[in-house]
C-alpha cells in the first residue's frame, strides 16, 4: 500500500491511526516528498498536513522545493484542519523571498477566519515572516497591537504570547 492509498483510507481525526501511518511510512525514501504530494490532494491533505508537522516537530528539514510546495497550500487550501496544520509549521520552514508577500498578505486575511484556531496560529505565522523578513517587524507589530478586545481568549492568549518577545521591545518603547 502507497502512503497516499493510506491516508485516504485513514481516519484524519484519529491520532493513533496517523501515528501508525508515520511510523510505517517515515522511514521509506522520498517520504517527504511523497507526504508534500498527499498535501496537495483533497482526499489526503488534513491527514498529510498533521504528519508533515509531526515529521518537522521531529526535527526534519523540507529542502527549498518542498517547502514552496508546502506554503503553496497553505496559500490554496480551504479545509481549516490543513490551514492549522500548516500554519503551525511556518516557524519550522524557511520561506523563500519571492513567497514572503503573497503569503503576508494571506495570513492578514487568515486572522479573520472564522476558526478561533487558524486565527491565532495566523496572528503567529505573522510574526514567523518577520523574524525571516524583518521589514515585515513594524507592520507585524501594528497587527499584532491592533488585536480586539473581544477577540477569543485562546487568540488573544496566542498574541500575549508573541507580543512579550524581546524581538518586538523597540516596537513597545516607540508605539
Amino acid at each position: 500500500m502507497s502512503l497516499q492509498q493510506a491516508l485516504t483510507l485513514c481516519d484524519a481525526s484519529c491520532t493513533d491511526e496517523l501515528l501508525r501511518a508515520y511510523k510505517h511510512f517515515q522511514s521509506e525514501k522520498y517520504f517527504d516528498r511523497r507526504l508534500v504530494e498527499c498535501l496537495r490532494q483533497p482526499k489526503t491533505e488534513k491527514a498529510a498536513s498533521w504528519l508533515l508537522k509531526h515529521y518537522l516537530e521531529e526535527g526534519f528539514i523540507l529542502d527549498e522545493l518542498l517547502v514552496r510546495k508546502t506554503l503553496l497550500t497553505l496559500l490554496q487550501t480551504q479545509l481549516w484542519d490543513t490551514r492549522l496544520h500548516l500554519l503551525q509549521c511556518l516557524g519550522m520552514l524557511n520561506i523563500e523571498t519571492e513567497l514572503a508577500h503573497q503569503l503576508f498578505q494571506k495570513l492578514k486575511l487568515l486572522t479573520a477566519d472564522k476558526n478561533k484556531m487558524v486565527r491565532a496560529w495566523a496572528y503567529n505565522g505573522l510574526h514567523e515572516v518577520a523574524k525571516q523578513f524583518p521589514h515585515y517587524k513594524t507592520q507585524t507589530w501594528e497587527i499584532l497591537s491592533a488585536v480586539a478586545e473581544n477577540e477569543a481568549p485562546s487568540v488573544q492568549a496566542r498574541i500575549r504570547k508573541i507580543t512579550r518577545l524581546d524581538y518586538y521591545s523597540l516596537q513597545k518603547d516607540c508605539g
